[in-house]
């Protein structure tokens, strides 16, 4: 309903002041609501910095833990590496190899017999259309135009294994150019060949990307004898030069693979040019070593960020400051800022979800784990250990014990952290870790949300407060609102009183005085 505001004319009143005075103690209420849901939206904050810190501690760190991988990483050292390198997978025995390079591997080739062009004067535009280039390649006789326009060749390569890869293209000359139809052919992954027309030499060069003898009956590359490729660019009765096989010879075996890249006893062999190298595969001692300081690294950072909420101080002497706020106008954007840093402080001081994982964490990785040797089933085995009742559960790395420990026992170091089992206590730390986490997770979003979540809904128990909030919020302002409205009514009927009393005493004084 539209309320006619008449403020002061008559009685010459500050209406609004006043009403805004009025409605102001009754705002209080509604005040403090708002405060109560600010600090609720800080609180769901929090929970879910927490929950991304878990989260991504969970996917970056603790899941490589259980791997094998992790701690059985193998390294290759190579005497000569101008001649051979090496990788190894992690099922790699730890070995040596005297390797002898006696051939690389290497791609056939041809090239046009001749110049592809009639006359050096007037040599082929590889870029202008072929079929306005006809008359100026060396070939005067091809049957440039069968149907019109376009003409047909094939090509034939061959894999590793020996099969054959048959490739027929069809070229339009009206519209095609050299280059183009050269880069269609280089472009066919299946066919694997590289080919070019070199303009100083005026030939086509035509090799291919495969390595190796892979046609032991003839010919690598497949151009025929008539057509296109064979006669225009005169790659029919070139020669080739074929493919050869790597040869090489690892502890007294010989070996021959089309490659210069090949495994062998999970061993990535990799020949670079004719030699002797010896090879030792060990151990990565330096890779497991980083993978268990970067878990240490980031356990004590989670660590830290848990007990920090939990220590936080409050103060409770500081709510959160809203727009209307009259303390808020005489205060500066720096002094602002500073009574919001101790408004937003200790929302979650001990706090039971964030105590609760802090002790099962440190209770997962101070566990033993069950099943191993009792001489190398704990963290204080392998050189980790707790620091001060200060450091509040943070581990101590004594690296030189656990460069050690990895040095002649990897197994059992990797065993402390991914064994697997049937209970908590027969984990390793990190399936317990992982597990455990997962869980938290799913707590965390239970009670606050997820920062992931596109929808505006929050079902979580801290969006239900919320949404509970701005109900009441929302009622208690259509509350006031009424309020506001009855005081201007009341007022305006005021204003209207005694507009009619001065215009009655003004007709009054108008008749005495006549």
């Amino acid at each position: 309903m539209s309320i006619n505001r008449i403020g002061g004319l008559a009685t010459g009143l500050d209406t609004q002041k006043m009403i805004q005075d009025l409605v102001k103690t009754h705002r209080k209420p509604v005040d403090r609501l708002r405060q109560e849901r600010q600090v609720l939206e800080w609180r769901r904050e929090d929970y879910r910095g927490i929950n991304s810190a878990l989260l991504a501690f969970r996917n970056k760190t603790v899941f490589p833990m259980q791997l094998d991988s992790t701690f059985l990483a193998k390294t290759v050292a190579s005497s000569n590496p101008a001649a051979v390198t090496a990788t190894a997978t992690p099922a790699a025995a730890n070995a040596d190899y005297a390797v002898t390079v006696t051939f690389l591997a290497t791609t056939a080739y041809k090239t046009s017999v001749g110049p592809v062009s009639a006359s050096s004067a007037g040599k082929v535009n590889p870029e202008a259309t072929l079929w306005s280039q006809r008359a100026k390649f060396f070939d005067t006789n091809f049957r440039w135009n069968p149907d019109g326009h376009t003409f047909d060749f094939s090509l034939t390569t061959f894999n590793h294994d020996g099969t054959a890869n048959n490739k027929v293209f069809t070229v339009d000359a009206h519209t095609e150019t050299l280059n183009g139809v050269l880069a269609r052919i280089s472009a066919d992954k299946a066919l694997g060949l590289t080919v070019f027309y070199e303009h100083s030499s005026d030939r086509v060069s035509i090799s291919t990307t495969r390595t190796g003898d892979n046609n032991a009956a003839g010919h690598e590359i497949g151009v025929g004898t008539t057509g296109f490729l064979a006669e225009v660019l005169r790659l029919g009765t070139a020669a080739e030069q074929g493919g050869t096989s790597a040869r090489a010879t690892l502890n007294g075996l010989e070996v021959t693979r089309p490659t210069n890249d090949f495994t062998l006893n999970n061993v990535h062999f990799s020949l670079k040019a004719t030699g002797n190298a010896a090879l030792s595969v060990r151990g990565d001692t330096a890779s497991v070593l980083q993978q268990i300081k970067g878990f240490v690294n980031a356990y004590n950072g989670v660590l830290d960020l848990l007990n920090g909420k939990l220590r936080e101080e409050r103060f409770r002497d500081y709510p959160p400051l809203l727009d209307n706020d009259p303390v808020r106008e005489h205060m500066t954007d720096k002094q602002v800022d500073q009574w919001e840093q101790k408004a937003r402080s200790g929302l979650l001081r001990h706090d039971s979800i964030l105590s609760g994982i802090v002790s099962r964490l440190r209770a997962d990785v101070f566990t033993p784990v069950a099943g191993l040797s009792a001489s190398l089933n704990h963290l204080t085995h392998i050189g980790i250990t707790p620091g001060s009742f200060a450091d509040q559960g943070r581990l101590v790395i004594d690296e030189a014990r656990l460069r050690q420990a990895i040095d002649q026992d990897p197994d059992g170091v990797a065993r402390i952290f991914n064994q697997s089992g049937a209970t908590n206590e027969e984990r390793g730390i990190g399936h317990r870790l992982y597990g455990y986490l997962d869980a938290s997770v799913k707590q965390l979003t239970t009670r606050a949300g997820s920062s992931t979540q596109t929808s505006s809904y929050d079902p979580s128990w801290i969006g239900r407060k919320i949404g509970g909030l701005d109900e009441r919020i929302q009622r208690a302002e259509e509350r006031l609102q009424h309020l506001e409205d009855r005081y201007w009514k009341q007022f305006t009927a005021l204003e209207q009183a005694i507009s009619r009393m001065n215009t009655q005493s003004a007709w009054l004084a108008q008749q005495f005085g006549g």
